[in-house]
């Protein structure tokens, strides 16, 4: 695994959360359509 990705459950869950949130505001600048890759993260 990537060694930016933490791999104890709760900080991975964290670090999870926070990708998501980061994806899900700048979907479009990522080239990711909101309605169908957000969900499938």
């Amino acid at each position: 695994m990537a060694d930016y990705i933490p791999a104890p459950d709760a900080e991975f869950d964290g670090w999870q959360a926070n990708w998501v949130t980061f994806a899900v505001a700048n979907a479009v600048a990522l080239g990711l359509d909101p309605a169908v890759d957000i969900p499938a993260i």
